[in-house]
């Protein structure tokens, strides 16, 4: 009769035996192979998980949305650093449809007021539902920081901001084909949603 120190002794030479058969016959599309723990249990081999690889054309064109986008938030800030009546038309080098109807309508209204944008953004994008082609379409989804971009009275120096505004907000854009290159057609920031 096989005593139970005894009979946990052959176990573990068997499941031993039964990984070291494993090992030496596996090939490289097997599953991966169970390995024996000091306590005596089974456990299997973590495998590697591919990092999956972006199509070069998908890639290209993020890039390029990138571009334009921090190109348009740029042109922006600078047009709405000065508001003119008569506004310089840079930004219209990255902005159509709707988003450059927007940023005209700030600048306008913004120079109405006497009121100007001072500072700089921060802007962390990430692009996604990449779309090519003669009628490409993506989406642009950023966490604006608009801590040290705030509006001030031209004539005074003070802020012109809103109360309790938040500092960051969630602006969902969207690039498409004009003519062959990617613009932003629309911008929209969603204030209700801090981020």
């Amino acid at each position: 009769m096989m005593t139970t120190r005894r009979w946990l002794t052959t176990a573990t030479v068997a499941l031993l035996a039964t990984a070291l058969l494993a090992a030496c016959t596996h090939q490289p599309d097997d599953p991966p192979i169970a390995t024996l723990t000091a306590s005596g249990t089974v456990t299997p081999t973590p495998t590697a998980t591919p990092t999956p690889t972006l199509d070069p054309e998908v890639a290209a064109a993020q890039g390029a949305i990138l571009d334009v986008y921090q190109r348009f938030w740029a042109a922006t800030v600078a047009v709405l650093s000065a508001p003119a009546l008569e506004p310089s038309r840079e930004i219209e080098d990255y902005a159509y449809g709707d988003a450059l109807g927007h940023v005209y309508t700030d600048v306008l209204t913004y120079w109405n007021n006497g009121i100007a944008m001072q500072g700089q953004p921060k802007l962390s994008p990430v692009v996604s539902d990449i779309t090519l082609g003669e009628r490409g379409m993506a989406t642009i989804t950023d966490c604006v920081d608009v801590t040290d971009w705030q509006p001030v009275y031209t004539a005074t120096g003070k802020s012109a901001a809103a109360p309790d505004q938040a500092t960051r907000s969630l602006t969902t854009s969207t690039a498409s084909v004009i003519d062959g290159r990617w613009m932003i057609t629309n911008s929209v920031v969603d204030r209700a949603t801090p981020c």
